[in-house]
This record gives C-alpha cells, sequence and structure tokens, in this order.
C-alpha cells in the first residue's frame, strides 16, 4: 500500500543522523559550499555548479550507503562522475517541465495591467493555474532525479517511474515538502550550524519516504 509517515521518517532521518553526525556534517558542508551559488565571477560560477552537480550525486550516494548500513567516508562525493551527463541531462529537462506553466505569467502580469476588472480577473486566474500545474508537475517528477542516482537508469524511464511512484499521494507529499521547507528555513535562521544539521536529517527522511514508495510501486 502506498503510504508513509512524515513522522516517523524524520525520526529516521534523526536517528540515523546521529549514527553518522561527523560524516554527515562534514560532507554537507562541502555540499552547501559548492552549491552555494553566491560567486560573483561568471567562470567562477560555473565551476562551481559543475562540481557541485558531482557533488550533489556524490552526497545523495553517500545517503542512500548510510541507510543501507554501509560505511562512507568523505571521498565518496566525487566517485560517481559517470552519471553526471545523464544527471545534468534530467535536471535541465526538470527545469524546463516545472518553467513551461510559469511562462504563463508573463501573460497574466500583462492582463492584470489593464484597467478591465474582467481581464484583471482573467490574469489572476492564469497566474493561480500556471502556479498549481508547475506545483504539480514538480510533485509527480520530484523522484526522477533521485532515481538516476539511485538506480541508474535511463531519463525516460526515471521520469515516468517517478510519475508512478506519487500517484495517489501528492497531496501528502506537498505537506512533506511543506513541513522540509520549514525545517530547512529553521536551519538557516540558525546560520551554517542549523543547516548542516537540517539539511541531511531533512534529506534523509525524504529518502526514506522515496525507498518507501519505490518498494510499493515495484511489489
Amino acid at each position: 500500500m502506498k503510504d508513509f509517515s512524515i513522522k516517523e521518517a524524520l525520526s529516521y532521518g534523526w536517528d540515523l543522523f546521529k549514527k553518522n553526525k561527523k560524516v554527515l556534517i562534514l560532507s554537507t558542508l562541502i555540499f552547501c559550499i559548492f552549491n552555494s551559488g553566491m560567486e560573483n565571477n561568471f567562470v567562477i560560477s560555473i565551476l562551481f555548479m559543475i562540481v557541485g552537480i558531482f557533488i550533489q550525486i556524490g552526497w545523495y550516494k553517500m545517503l542512500f550507503n548510510l541507510m543501507s548500513g554501509h560505511g562512507v567516508r568523505i571521498k565518496e562525493l566525487f566517485l560517481h562522475g559517470r552519471l553526471f551527463l545523464k544527471y545534468l541531462g534530467a535536471l535541465v529537462i526538470f527545469i524546463i517541465v516545472l518553467s513551461l506553466p510559469l511562462a504563463g505569467l508573463a501573460l497574466a502580469l500583462v492582463l492584470i495591467g489593464f484597467s478591465n476588472p474582467l481581464i484583471i480577473a482573467v490574469g489572476v486566474a492564469v497566474t493561480i493555474l500556471s502556479v498549481a500545474i508547475s506545483m504539480y508537475l514538480g510533485i509527480r517528477y520530484q523522484f526522477a532525479l533521485v532515481l538516476i542516482i539511485d538506480k541508474e537508469i535511463g531519463i525516460k524511464e526515471a521520469f515516468k517511474t517517478s510519475s508512478s511512484m506519487t500517484e495517489g499521494v501528492k497531496f501528502k507529499l506537498l505537506g512533506l515538502f511543506m513541513i522540509m521547507a520549514i525545517i530547512n528555513i529553521i536551519g538557516v535562521l540558525a546560520l551554517l550550524v542549523g543547516t548542516l544539521v537540517a539539511l541531511p536529517v531533512s534529506t534523509l527522511a525524504y529518502l526514506s519516504i522515496y525507498k518507501k514508495l519505490y518498494h510499493a510501486k515495484t511489489v
């Protein structure tokens, strides 16, 4: 049955973090440094983005290994370059899929600029519809990137599998996202130390739910 407990997932993430806090804090620090996007120089920003994607892949691989009970080392962050192009391709497709509905916002802003109340109402409706569609697609295909890292499957299969995994639990996954966002915002407010705890705990919780939904799909 497709179901999961957000509370149990967060508890799982916290327990696993406590058992592996040294390697998780250090790896998350490296992850954050190369995914901060704070470089002003264009060339350096591109280099950071490329290295950041490598590290994203390695970081998730590390978390999956921890969840499987395997020991990990920091060098794990840099050992999965073979997935770079496939992951990057899926990431670009994911961004495009989410961005296309939001293109309606441009039309909505133009319409809202008119003085006619009916046209303004249409603009507001287009805005709401565009955001809703983008959120729906984001939830539907959210596991595509994770599947490429975990199962090392093709891009098309990853999007198709993610769609199947999220069927029937989209509203609950939306609630999960909201809770994860709150946890990570609190982490940011607690400065860097808070982020180094909040990010791995919430991500481990998320991945535990991913595994449960993947198992439910395959049984």
